[in-house]
């Protein structure tokens, strides 16, 4: 057995094979087991895999982010470092935008803030990956391309509110993911880095929601009717 049952108990994990390994962002499907005899580990995909009666158990259609199962050692391990590098890359390119189109003082300095720790964090990861053999994702996702599309378009103002809430919520999302795998990851040289970057990722939050509350801006979400 591969160990993801300990990480699930009495809860096993089935997903499609497909969708892991053709979609940037996965979901798991989660099944309760009568028969943990019948599962066995996938090497391949690295997941476990259902078979037998417990298949039918579906735990009223819960899907669970494959990011977290990566961190509890059932999904790929390197779905977690590729988050983390596109959300990295993404923090360096908007910065770049920042230092470059806002107009408050606060949000280029944030901006440029941006660029220089999330360069060195990028170039961490990279050892890291390079290490243990993980290819990394060469450019962003389809969904940072659009934001920053939609942040080039802004200016004055407009901008300097859109591009902190944007960050607000990036590094709400940021921390608690890499606060998750400071403590859960099962690869030790990953938690060590979570561990080492999740301080300064702290300090962006708490940077980030200070400069984001001078500018007048709220939440990164427009509310209905806006």
């Amino acid at each position: 057995m591969c160990g993801a049952e300990e990480a699930f108990k009495s809860v096993i994990v089935e997903v499609n094979i497909e969708t892991v390994t053709d979609q940037p962002r996965r979901h798991a499907v989660e099944y309760t087991a009568q028969d943990e005899a019948a599962a066995r580990c996938d090497q391949d995909a690295r997941l476990l895999i259902v078979g037998g009666p417990s298949r039918g158990e579906l735990l009223e259609g819960r899907a669970l982010d494959l990011n977290a199962l990566a961190i509890a050692g059932v999904a790929p391990p390197d779905h977690f470092v590729n988050e983390a590098a596109i959300g990295g890359m993404a923090e360096v390119s908007l910065g770049k935008l920042a230092a470059e189109k806002a107009t408050n003082p606060d949000v280029k300095q944030f901006g440029q803030r941006m660029v220089d720790d999330h360069s060195k964090a990028n170039d961490e990861l990279k050892t890291y990956a390079s290490q243990k053999g993980v290819t990394l994702p060469a450019d962003v996702d389809s969904a940072h391309k659009a934001t920053e599309a939609r942040l080039s378009k802004l200016s004055g103002e407009a901008f300097d509110k859109a591009y902190m809430a944007d960050m607000v919520k990036d590094h709400d999302k940021d921390v608690a993911a890499f606060k998750h795998a400071s403590t859960a990851a099962n690869d030790a040289d990953l938690k060590a880095w979570a561990s080492k970057t999740l301080p300064t990722l702290q300090e962006h939050q708490t940077m980030a929601k200070s400069v984001n509350a001078k500018v007048g801006g709220g939440g990164a979400a427009k509310k209905p009717g806006q």
